[in-house]
């Protein structure tokens, strides 16, 4: 469950963007596998759908690199 309390302290923040973020990725997953299935069963050009695969595997790579980066900024908040 995502829950924003913007009383609480920075880390709650940051635990509660990553929730936001890993939610919006699987959306994302999804979405983009409709969307592949649809242009392949509609008939469009090899070039187009392997444009929309790229963006597909890009948006995996990128927020598969949200973790390290929250840990990342997690752990600098947890010195402080």
């Amino acid at each position: 469950m995502i829950t924003f309390d913007i009383t609480g302290a920075p880390e709650g923040w940051i635990a509660s963007g990553y929730q936001l973020l890993t939610l919006v990725a699987k959306l994302l997953g999804v979405v983009g596998a409709f969307r592949l299935a649809y242009l392949y069963n509609t008939g469009r050009d090899r070039g187009m759908i392997f444009h929309e695969l790229l963006h597909w595997v890009a948006a995996i790579v990128f927020f598969s690199s949200v973790g390290p980066l929250y840990d990342m900024v997690a752990n600098f908040f947890r010195i402080g």
